[in-house]
């Protein structure tokens, strides 16, 4: 009795990761025909390109600001807010201190010039990164 229990137990799970298996084949070519009008060369671009460059005429004081930075994953498709600080110099963009304690340093992008409300992006499409920053608490001389 008590293998024909188990019997039964196996059978039925063998029955029932074969209908999976059918039905996730049957989604892939669902899946497959909606792919083909997607470019697959594209740039993946998360932020929208500002078509104006109104960059602040004031002079901001140097020094660290506390700034929301939105990060996007190009490759992954990640998508995350961040509240961290930010380094100021000559109306630049220097440095980024990530929350972990990483900073992410002007040697590894272009310095990027403030904009009148307060934004700046930096991207690296090679690298599959991009990065909204708006500062919070700009202070002017």
């Amino acid at each position: 009795m008590k293998f024909s229990i188990l019997y039964f137990f196996i059978l039925c799970f063998f029955v029932s990761s074969c209908s999976n298996n059918k039905q996730d084949s049957t989604k892939a070519a669902v899946n497959s025909d909606k792919t083909d009008y997607i470019e697959e060369n594209s740039n993946k671009s998360f932020i929208p390109q500002d078509t104006t460059d109104e960059y602040e005429t004031r002079r901001i004081k140097d020094g660290s600001y506390t700034a929301d930075i939105t990060y996007y994953n190009t490759a992954t498709g990640a998508n995350t807010l961040y509240v961290t600080k930010v380094h100021i110099e000559n109306n630049y963009l220097k440095d980024i201190k990530w929350p972990n304690g990483v900073w992410l340093a002007d040697q590894l992008f272009k310095p990027e010039r403030i904009k009148k409300d307060g934004t700046c992006t930096i991207s690296n499409l090679e690298k599959g990164y991009e990065n909204r920053v708006k500062i919070l608490d700009l202070e002017y001389y």
